[in-house]
C-alpha cells in the first residue's frame, strides 16, 4: 500500500486528542474493492422538466471518508473537525472520482466552489 496516491487536507482548527494534535487529515485513493462496495459518489437524476443533474451520494461519500482516511488513524477523530474541514475532505474524496484533488500535498491544487468542492479537471499525481 505504499505506493498508493495519498492527499492531505490541512485542518482549519487543529484537533488535540490523546494521542496529542492533529493537524492535517491524509486520505489514500479508493481502490476496486473499495468502488464495487461503495460505488459513485454521485447519482443522475431527472427533475419533472426532463433536466439531468447530479445527487450526491452522501451514503458513499461518508463510507468512502471512513474507509480512505490513513492519518489520523481513527476516522473517529473526525467528528470534533469544523465544517470548513468536513468540506474540504468531502472536496478530497469527491475529486478522487472527478479524475482530481481538490487539496493535497501530494497533487496539484484545484479550484473549488463555495461548498469545497472541485469544479475542473486535474489529474491525481
Amino acid at each position: 500500500m505504499s505506493n498508493e496516491k495519498t492527499i492531505t487536507v490541512q485542518l482549519d482548527e487543529q484537533i488535540t486528542t490523546h494521542q496529542g494534535i492533529v493537524t492535517s487529515v491524509t486520505l489514500r485513493q479508493p481502490t476496486y474493492e473499495d468502488f464495487l462496495e461503495f460505488g459513485e459518489v454521485y447519482s443522475y437524476v431527472r427533475t419533472p422538466g426532463g433536466t439531468i443533474i447530479p445527487s450526491e451520494n452522501t451514503e458513499a461519500i461518508r463510507a468512502y471518508i471512513e474507509r480512505l482516511v490513513v492519518l489520523p488513524v481513527t476516522p473517529l477523530l473526525l467528528s470534533n473537525a469544523s465544517l470548513k474541514t468536513a468540506r474540504a475532505i468531502k472536496g478530497a474524496v469527491v475529486g478522487f472520482f472527478l479524475g482530481e484533488s481538490s487539496k493535497g500535498e501530494d497533487s496539484e491544487k484545484s479550484p473549488q466552489n463555495s461548498s469545497g468542492e472541485p469544479t475542473s479537471s486535474a489529474p491525481i499525481t
